[in-house]
């Protein structure tokens, strides 16, 4: 299995990727999104800048509530601090999703 490598954000990567060749793989604004070609993985990365992080949580949170994941609230725990040299933010939560296997999908096409 090969995999190819994406580099995040494309004007000054700090981060790199690598994805199975077989999966499906979209660049998009900021980030990738690829969903593993049994259709069982689906993962979303997207980079933004510490002042439009809450927004993008908040977006994020949003797209799982629609796909029927809810939140666990006391488990969300915002971390600041650094990462080689760098100011960072973190944000800890457990979401919940309760699905029978294969009636639902997280993918953005269902």
């Amino acid at each position: 299995m090969f995999a190819e490598t994406y580099s995040l954000p494309d004007d000054k990567p700090f981060v790199s990727i690598a994805v199975p060749d077989a999966w499906d793989t979209d660049e998009i604004d900021d980030g990738i999104e690829s969903t593993s070609k049994d259709g069982e993985v689906y993962f979303y990365v997207e980079v933004t800048d510490a002042d439009n992080v809450k927004a993008a949580m908040d977006e994020g949170v949003k797209y799982l509530q629609s796909k029927g994941v809810t939140l666990d609230a006391d488990s969300a725990k915002d971390q600041e601090g650094k990462l080689n040299g760098m100011e960072v933010v973190g944000v800890k939560c457990a979401f919940l999703l309760a699905i029978q296997r294969g009636s639902s999908s997280l993918s953005p096409e269902s």
